[in-house]
């Protein structure tokens, strides 16, 4: 009996590959970090005893999530080039970000570990859908075959829901750190 949406195996190697990548990202940009930069320059200054809108901070974190997981598809229409890029300097910027966070507040790693590796995970996974789409519709039109939609849909589903929940976690740790919980 056939499944309803045939699995590609090219998907998860995609998100695997990506992940790797992405992964060399964060350490590149944590380790560059320590350059002397300021952590406000990633937008991590915090303000200690200012009040937060959790409602808002969700909304905010996850429009700039959505450009980048869009930014992420549109990649998809240069093959996947455009993707790995935004998603390296995406990687960088996490990385960077942590690491500078961390060092104005040593004892916050609890903090990064409640959201960045659901958000880690929701782009790698959109990363891996965008470069499986491109693929899937240069066969369609190479060979005359139907692009397999169906494992994209399940992928761009997977992404939504991870950068969802990554984001209402984020925003928690945002409005912590503008009380000045950090723990630094």
């Amino acid at each position: 009996m056939r499944s309803p949406i045939p699995w590609s195996p090219s998907l998860p190697i995609l998100v695997g590959l990506n992940t790797a990548l992405t992964t060399a990202a964060i350490c590149l940009g944590a380790d560059l970090s320590g350059l002397g930069a300021s952590s406000t320059v990633f937008g991590v200054g915090v303000s200690s005893g200012a009040a937060c809108d959790r409602a808002a901070a969700v909304t905010t974190i996850l429009g700039g999530n959505l450009l980048v997981g869009g930014a992420l598809l549109a990649g998809a229409c240069t093959m996947g080039g455009f993707t790995l890029l935004t998603l390296r300097v995406n990687g960088f910027m996490l990385g960077a970000s942590g690491s500078l966070l961390l060092q104005e507040f040593p004892t916050a790693s609890h903090l990064l570990w409640r959201y960045a590796p659901l958000e880690f995970g929701a782009f790698a996974i959109v990363a891996g859908t965008s470069q499986h789409l491109a693929q899937g519709v240069f066969r369609g039109l190479a060979f005359d075959e139907a692009p397999p939609f169906g494992v994209s849909l399940v992928g761009l589903a997977a992404w939504a829901t991870l950068l969802f929940v990554a984001e209402v976690l984020e925003s928690d740790v945002y409005c912590l750190l503008r009380r000045g919980i950090g723990g630094g």
